[in-house]
C-alpha cells in the first residue's frame, strides 16, 4: 500500500480480501494515513525475509504510517511475524496511532531478525494498542517487542495467548492489562519478561497460568528459566493471578511496586525480590516451593535495600501434596528469607503485618538471614519473639511475629 518510499497516501481500505502464499508479505503498509485492513484472510507468506502476514513499513523519515486499524483478520500460518511494525530509518514514530484489534493468530513463526517466534514483531511506534487479539502457536512470544528504536504508549490489552508469551524491551509508559497467558509446551518458554530499558509499565489484572507444567527429571536448577521477569523501572506490577509456573516472580526492577497479585502452585519461591526501592505489599502465596528445599516463599537478596514488606499472607494448602518423585516440602520454611551473601549492600528494610500461617508448627512465621551483619536498619513493627538457630525456634507463636533463624535447619 503505497506509491513510492517518498510519497504519502490517504485513506486506504482493504476489506474482507484472501492472501494466500505471498512471496515476500502478504501486505506491506508504506506511509499512509488513515488506513483500514479488516474481515481478510491472510496466510502462507514465505519466501523472502521478511515474510510478514502484514508490515507496517514506512519510507523515508517524511513518510510514516498514522491511523491504522487492523481489525477482525485472520492471520496464520506465515514464515515471518504476524504483524511487522518496521521502519527505513530508526525514528520512534514511524507507526503511530495503530490499532490492531480482534484477530486472530495462528501458526506464524516470526523468524525474521531473531524475533524469537513474535507475532507482532515491534520495531518502534508511538500510541499502539493491541486489543482483544487471540494468539495461538505461534512461538515463543505473541508480542516481541525489540530494537534500539523506543516504543511509546503501547497498549496490550484484553488478549488471550495460548502457548506464548510477551517480551517487551526499549518501551515506555505501557499498559498489559486483562490478558490471559496460557503457557502449555517446554519448562523454558517466556511467559513474560521485561528487559532493564523498560520504564513506566503496568501490568494489571492479568492471568499467567502454566498449564501442564513440567520440570523434565533430572532437575537443574541452572538450566530453569525464569518464565516471569520484571526488570526495567518503576514497574507497577499489581493484581495478577500467576499459577504453575516454575518461579511466581523474580524481579530486579528498581523503583517498581509488586501488590495485591495471588501467587499459587510454584516449583521454586512464589517471588523473589533483587530490585532496590521495591514495594512488595498485601501479596497472597499458596503452594510454593514444591520442589523440596523451600527456604523462603520469597527470597529477598541484598540487592533490594530499602525495600518494603508489608502486609503478605502465605498460606499452606493442606491438598497440596508433594509427588512420590519429588523430595523436600510442600511448604516454605519462611515466608521471608534474607539472603545477604551475593553482595555487600545493606539491605535496610522495612517489614510489617506479613503473616505465615500454616498447619504445621514446624512451620512458623520466620525471616532467615545467613548474613546477620548486613541486615543494616530493619525497620518491622510487631514483635520480634527471638533469634537463634533452627533448634531454638518457638512452637507458638502469633501470626505476624517474627523469629530470626541464622541457620535454616543446619
Amino acid at each position: 500500500v503505497g506509491i513510492d518510499n517518498s510519497t504519502l497516501n490517504f485513506n486506504v481500505l482493504i476489506d474482507k480480501v484472501h492472501l494466500d502464499k505471498n512471496h515476500r508479505q502478504g501486505i506491506s503498509v508504506e506511509g499512509v494515513e488513515h488506513c483500514a485492513i479488516i474481515n481478510s484472510d491472510i496466510q502462507g507468506t514465505s519466501g523472502t525475509a521478511p515474510e510478514a502476514g502484514i508490515d507496517l513499513e514506512p519510507g523515508y523519515d517524511a513518510v510514516k504510517n498514522k491511523h491504522v486499524l487492523i481489525a477482525g483478520n485472520r492471520i496464520i500460518n506465515n514464515s515471518g511475524a504476524g504483524i511487522m511494525a518496521s521502519r527505513f530509518v530508526a525514528t520512534q514514530d514511524s507507526n503511530s496511532d495503530i490499532v490492531i484489534r480482534d484477530n486472530y493468530f495462528f501458526g506464524n513463526v516470526g523468524k525474521h531478525t531473531n524475533a524469537n517466534g513474535a507475532v507482532i514483531h515491534a520495531y518502534g511506534g508511538n500510541n499502539i494498542l493491541v486489543d482483544g487479539n487471540t494468539f495461538e502457536y505461534d512461538g515463543k512470544s505473541a508480542l516481541y517487542a525489540v530494537h534500539a528504536t523506543t516504543w511509546n504508549d503501547l497498549k496490550f490489552v484484553h488478549n488471550e495467548l495460548n502457548d506464548q508469551g510477551v517480551d517487551i524491551k526499549n518501551t515506555k509508559n505501557g499498559v498489559i492489562d486483562g490478558n490471559i497467558i496460557n503457557i502449555n509446551q517446554a519448562y523454558n518458554d517466556i511467559l513474560f519478561k521485561t528487559d532493564g530499558s523498560v520504564f513506566g509499565f503496568n501490568i494489571i489484572n492479568n492471568i499467567f497460568n502454566a498449564l501442564n507444567y513440567v520440570i523434565p527429571r533430572p532437575f537443574d536448577v541452572n538450566q530453569l528459566i525464569r518464565t516471569m521477569t520484571l526488570d526495567g523501572s518503576n514497574i507497577n506490577f499489581e493484581r495478577n493471578k500467576l499459577i504453575n509456573i516454575a518461579q511466581g516472580i523474580f524481579s530486579v526492577a528498581k523503583s517498581s511496586t509488586i501488590v495485591d497479585n495471588d501467587i499459587r502452585l510454584s516449583y521454586l519461591a512464589g517471588a523473589e525480590i533483587r530490585g532496590a526501592n521495591t514495594i512488595f505489599k498485601n501479596n497472597f502465596l499458596s503452594g510454593t516451593n514444591l520442589y523440596g528445599g523451600g527456604d523462603g516463599a520469597v527470597v529477598v537478596r541484598s540487592t533490594a535495600y530499602n525495600s518494603i514488606f508489608e502486609d503478605n499472607t502465605y498460606m499452606s494448602d493442606p491438598q497440596i501434596k508433594v509427588p512420590d518423585s519429588m523430595s523436600g516440602y510442600s511448604y516454605p520454611k519462611s515466608l521471608l528469607w534474607f539472603d545477604l551473601t551475593d553482595t555487600a549492600n545493606t539491605l535496610n528494610a522495612t517489614l510489617n503485618r506479613n503473616k505465615l500461617l500454616n498447619n504445621s508448627t514446624t512451620n512458623l512465621f520466620v525471616y532467615l538471614t545467613n548474613n546477620p551483619s548486613n541486615i543494616g536498619a530493619l525497620i518491622y513493627k510487631g514483635s520480634i519473639v527471638g533469634k537463634g538457630t533452627t533448634s531454638q525456634r518457638p512452637t507458638n507463636v502469633i501470626p505476624g511475629d517474627m523469629f530470626i533463624d541464622s541457620t535454616l535447619g543446619k
